[in-house]
């Protein structure tokens, strides 16, 4: 069995394979993997403090008091009111990683550079008014954006910086660690890095720019200033807000002066013509964009859930579903739009953006044609799909056109999650031929260290040795004997057992990959021994059907050869066998 063998060729050259390797792309959306617990424990908090069932809220106001909601407020404040500098470290970590790849005799340590990326950060942010301190409102999602750009640029000026020899401190004291070489080497680069995003910081508010978040979100909203309630503005706004989101701008707080001067203004004119007995002069409001665009989040990412359920594949994508599915039940996406991510994935580009689109016709000529009542009942949130729309409209027909909804996204989301898998599966593939080309073709020394790699071999090696430390429990391990044969006689007269590992996904792994990598984990001891014992099974049930002189071999590692027991153990066999 040959793995892979199913792979689509033409993805090979294709365009999505080439944009979605693009370095500091697929760099950013590694960092934005790597905040994953930190984002799902701040989802987590949302829900726990937004849960939609009113007995839920009353249970836990009996149980825990009036300050019940202070646990997810607190963990929302360690987690995704700070997404921003946690990520701006881990891109500048993620970059360092990039860099000592391709320069392992210049390499610098990670964290220094994640340091200088948070650091340059902070050095341009705007404290908050009342006191000195960090405003929270910009080291959030809210943030975000920025903080992607700053990672990037002050990465690249301290590498640019650090190129330049004369300016790294040597550290000659033959005492010296690595740590403290590394340190004196970054120290000027460093300073320099943190010196120009503060000198940016004078320049700015010199220009009457204090601070530069609010002046990204300002420009944002230009585009809206005095457009009324259509269709066309509703459409623009449903693709600028989706566009913010996916390149790390929180779209819904970015254009909330839009939601504010439009959609919740338009929502209390419906109120008032409702109680006046008129017909009610706008679709579009809040409640409309909240209950049937916003299906499972940005994006309508409830249909993105669908499309990998519906293609049943046991990848990375469908376990992340998996995480996601219970909050974007309640229209929380965030670990799908960081963790998947979608968020810079240019895979998914098209259907964020198009699915909203389609959704804002399909339920604003649902509603002007009278199939589905125009929403009049301010509806939380967080509140699930197909109830959501039952309780906007008073009717049954909104839910059915939220299900509709999500059909449709699911359907607008397949095609580019069956790209999304066949990217996936051909990274993995050239990943793989890296990893057994550098297993076999590398010295002892250097095979040694593939589980200990930073990179994607090194992901995939301990993937493969996690699941080798299974493979005897799973039967995944096998025996072939290769026959000896006498060249008089032509009889066989002895045979060698080779180990052998099906591995349930790739099929086949090669001795010559998963040998070194039990030496590295310490497994090839007691793979040896069941290589041992399985032999010796085998030649007794060849012996008992009359096959008397033929002669087992099998191999043993040199690592097993330090178990000064291995004799004692392999007799063992032999006397419970034979």
């Amino acid at each position: 069995m040959q793995p892979f063998g199913h792979y689509n060729k033409f993805l090979g050259t294709s365009f999505w394979v080439k944009i979605s390797t693009s370095t500091y792309l697929g760099i950013v959306r590694n960092a934005l993997t790597l905040t994953l617990p930190v984002v799902i424990a701040g989802a987590a908090a949302v829900l726990i403090n937004n849960f939609p069932i009113e007995g839920y809220q009353r249970l836990m106001l009996s149980v825990f008091g009036p300050n019940w909601r202070l646990f997810g407020g607190y963990v929302w404040n360690g987690t995704l009111t700070v997404l921003s500098p946690v990520m701006v470290f881990t891109i500048g970590h993620s970059i360092a990683e990039h860099y000592n790849a391709k320069h392992p005799l210049d390499a610098i340590h990670p964290i220094i550079l994640g340091l200088v990326s948070f650091c340059s950060l902070m050095a341009i942010i705007e404290p908050a008014k009342a006191v000195f301190a960090v405003p929270y409102q910009w080291i959030g999602i809210h943030g975000l954006f920025l903080a992607i750009i700053v990672a990037v640029v002050s990465s690249e000026l301290f590498l640019l910086l650090y190129g330049l020899k004369t300016l790294r401190v040597r550290f000659y004291s033959e005492e010296a660690s690595a740590i403290i070489v590394g340190a004196f080497s970054s120290l000027i680069p460093g300073m320099l890095t943190i010196f120009a995003f503060a000198g940016f910081k004078i320049l700015s508010l010199r220009a009457g720019i204090p601070d530069v978040h609010h002046l990204i979100y300002e420009f944002l909203y230009l585009p809206f200033r005095g457009m009324g309630n259509t269709l066309s503005t509703a459409i623009l706004y449903n693709f600028v807000r989706h566009l913010l989101w996916f390149i790390g701008i929180h779209g819904s707080n970015a254009l909330e002066p839009v939601m504010t001067e439009i959609y919740v203004i338009a929502m209390k004119t419906n109120e008032f013509a409702m109680v006046a007995g008129e017909p009610l002069p706008f679709v579009f409001t809040k409640t409309f964009f909240d209950s049937f665009i916003s299906i499972g989040g940005a994006g309508g990412t409830l249909s993105l859930l669908l499309a990998f359920a519906l293609r049943r594949k046991d990848n990375s994508m469908m376990r992340i579903g998996q995480i996601s599915l219970l909050p974007a039940i309640f229209n929380i996406n965030e670990t799908l739009l960081f963790g998947l991510p979608i968020v810079l994935n240019p895979i998914f580009l098209v259907p964020f953006l198009l699915v909203p689109i389609i959704t804002t016709l399909t339920s604003y000529y649902a509603m002007r044609w009278g199939f589905v009542p125009i929403p009049m009942v301010d509806v939380a949130w967080t509140t699930p799909a197909f109830i959501g729309g039952y309780v906007a409209t008073g009717s049954f027909s909104g839910g059915l056109l939220q299900l509709f909804n999500v059909l449709v996204g699911t359907a607008l989301y397949m095609p580019f999650v069956r790209i999304a898998e066949s990217v996936q599966q051909y990274k993995f593939k050239m990943t793989y031929k890296e990893l057994l080309d550098a297993s076999g073709n590398l010295g002892e020394e250097a095979r040694a260290s593939l589980v200990n790699r930073t990179d994607d071999v090194g992901s995939v090696s301990r993937s493969l040795a996690n699941d080798l430390l299974q493979s005897v429990k799973r039967k995944e391990l096998f025996l072939e004997y290769q026959p000896q044969v006498d060249c008089r006689t032509g009889k066989v007269v002895g045979v060698e057992a080779l180990l052998r590992w099906m591995h349930p996904r790739i099929g086949r792994i090669p001795p010559s990959l998963f040998i070194p990598l039990a030496e590295e984990i310490g497994f090839i001891g007691e793979m040896g021994l069941w290589v041992c014992g399985e032999s010796c099974r085998q030649l007794r049930v060849w012996q008992d059907k009359g096959l008397t002189e033929t002669v087992m071999s099998f191999n043993v590692s040199v690592k097993q050869l330090d178990d000064p027991t291995l004799p004692q153990k392999i007799l063992g066999y032999i006397d419970k066998y034979m």
